[in-house]
């Protein structure tokens, strides 16, 4: 047979020693106090009793310039500036042919007295002479340059501009 488990009472120094805290939870019971504390004294505190921003010029560049009528408005006001007449923008219209540095030159074709341009606009289609691209008239194709003509204006490129791909 086993003997029947005896209840033992605990000698008062160890009971005494399980309802004190440990440091740690000492520490954090006086930070949860003080944090308590300061919460509950903000709840009433004035809001008006803020101290006032510093009204001086601290700047080492000496006194703030005098505030006249450009200071005292808004910086993105739009009677900030007097207006400059820049003018209407013109009003796009239907449709208006590129001008000639829309124009880039993929080849030239010379046989002979067969003259013909490609460009990158239509490269599935050669042009001869005195065909229409986009209201630009081929004037006329030489070996270095081709000519093209919109009413009085005549605009050229030549045979370098096309490698490099720049216009004039």
């Amino acid at each position: 047979m086993t003997a029947p488990a005896v209840a033992r009472e605990e000698p008062p120094s160890i009971r005494r020693s399980r309802l004190r805290l440990l440091p740690a939870e000492r520490y954090g019971a006086i930070c949860a106090a003080a944090l308590a504390l300061v919460a509950g004294s903000l709840l009433f505190w004035p809001i008006s009793d803020l101290p006032p921003m510093a009204a001086e010029n601290t700047s080492p560049g000496g006194a703030a310039p005098e505030a006249g009528s450009f200071l005292a408005r808004a910086p993105f006001d739009p009677l900030h500036r007097p207006e400059t007449s820049t003018g209407m923008l013109p009003v796009p219209g239907g449709s208006m042919p590129p001008p000639v540095e829309a124009f880039v030159v993929n080849g030239f074709l010379l046989d002979g007295a067969e003259r013909k341009v490609m460009f990158a606009s239509d490269p599935s289609r050669w042009f001869t002479q005195g065909m229409d691209i986009d209201g630009w008239i081929v004037r006329t194709i030489e070996p270095e340059t081709v000519i093209l003509t919109r009413g009085s204006e005549i605009r050229t490129i030549t045979y370098a501009d096309a490698l490099s791909g720049q216009q004039p």
